[in-house]
């Protein structure tokens, strides 16, 4: 079986990436579809995913969709849903971006742009 690892944003793939350099996952990069986690939320979208798809000869992929939002469904189209034996959907809390988002040093920035964080914080101290 291989994991097809889709994010919904690049903070979920840093995070994917981070987890996989530090063997923190009960599998490997080895275990990936194309070695590697994509930045994307449907298949059909995707370049990168679709040609992983096609040039994987297996019909065992299983979906692992990571996001802080998942209320939007999967469209698989036709041509892999024979290759695609399951769907798994994991939400990130925002906490955990938050932290990634402190750890680059990004935070003024992002506050700087996100009214919504702004209160939040301000809330919060």
């Amino acid at each position: 079986m291989k994991r097809l690892i889709m994010c919904e944003g690049p903070n979920e793939l840093v995070i994917v990436n981070i987890l996989l350099e530090n063997e923190a996952l009960i599998f490997t990069e080895d275990d990936l579809l194309g070695l590697t986690a994509y930045h994307a939320r449907q298949i059909r979208t995707s370049t990168q995913v679709k040609a992983a798809l096609n040039i994987y000869p297996g019909n065992d992929v299983l979906v692992m969709r990571i996001g802080d939002k998942q209320s939007d469904a999967l469209t698989i189209p036709v041509d892999y849903q024979k290759k695609i034996t399951g769907v798994e959907k994991y939400s990130t809390l925002p906490e955990l971006e938050m932290l990634l988002i402190i750890s680059e040093g990004l935070a003024r920035e992002f506050l700087s742009h996100n009214s919504f964080a702004v209160k939040s914080f301000q809330i919060q101290r």
